[in-house]
């Protein structure tokens, strides 16, 4: 009579670090490693030992408790469908590492996130690479990937923060989170050190507003636009068709010719030019 096996839980796998070194197969050539001093530590490694032509290879998956059991299970799940196909995924990985020259800056790994993922895909990526620009690259753009910590993230955080732009700094964190998960998915690094923060830990929970300017408020808007020395004739003229279209700033540089009725009076903006996907 076959007896199923209790569902391994993480409590087991930290009383295992807690009694010293250990060495422990998980099933399918998944092994929890740790030495008697990163046992100590709690630390602990995930490596997959597979036989590929004869041979017997294994490869380090991740660090533990940065990547659980369920990932890496996953993770040797995939690895193995390789492994099948005959594809050494331990020399693959080391190629991965060797090719870390292709952002050997936070700033290079930020131009490359953009060029794979914002650029293609973004209707303003400008808008991105600005934030990367004044806020991400001053303070972490000198720096190698695997030398950025949590203490770095937060750091930029605060920086903005403190300069009265808590939306920003919730940008800033979205932007940080997705370009250094990129990183761990090249096996550039092994872990993100922005996955753990919140928006919390940024600008905080944004709150919807609701706004109006008073008579007095455009009066005096008027009167410093006309003032200003260099401002202009036509962002004059656009900020009173801001005003009176009630579009976002972006909504109304993008427009086109095609999209206006002069005759009738109407712009159709396609809802796939605005930020709510709606049609109006």
């Amino acid at each position: 009579m076959d007896v199923q096996r209790r569902p391994l839980t993480d409590r087991e796998l930290k009383a295992w670090l807690a009694g010293g070194e250990t060495n422990r197969s998980i099933g399918e050539g998944l092994t929890f490693v740790a030495s008697a001093g990163a046992a100590i530590k709690g630390k602990a490694s995930w490596v997959l030992r597979f036989r590929l032509h004869g041979r017997l290879r294994e490869k380090v998956l991740g660090r533990y408790p940065e990547l659980s059991l369920k990932d890496a299970r996953e993770q040797a799940r995939k690895d193995r469908s390789l492994i099948e196909r005959g594809v050494d995924v331990a020399a693959q990985k080391q190629l991965e590492k060797a090719q870390l020259s292709e952002a050997p800056t936070v700033q290079k790994l930020g131009e490359l996130w953009m060029a794979r993922y914002i650029t293609p895909n973004y209707k303003h990526p400008e808008v991105v690479a600005r934030v990367l620009k004044n806020h991400v690259y001053p303070t972490l753009g000198s720096l190698t990937p695997k030398d950025v910590k949590p203490m770095h993230i937060d750091r930029t955080l605060q920086r903005i923060v403190a300069g009265g732009a808590p939306t920003v700094a919730n940008h800033t964190l979205r932007h940080m989170s997705r370009m250094f998960k990129m990183a761990v998915r090249n096996h550039w690094i092994e872990r993100n050190p922005a996955a753990e923060f919140e928006l919390a830990d940024a600008g905080g929970a944004e709150q919807a507003r609701d706004r109006a300017l008073s008579l007095q408020e455009l009066e005096q808007l008027a009167t410093a636009m006309r003032e200003t020395p260099n401002f202009g004739r036509e962002n004059e003229l656009s900020m009173w068709l801001l005003l009176s279209l009630c579009v976002r700033k972006m909504e109304l540089l993008s427009a086109r010719w095609e999209d206006f009725d002069l005759d009738r009076q109407v712009w159709r903006l396609a809802k796939s030019k605005t930020k709510t996907r709606r049609t109006s």
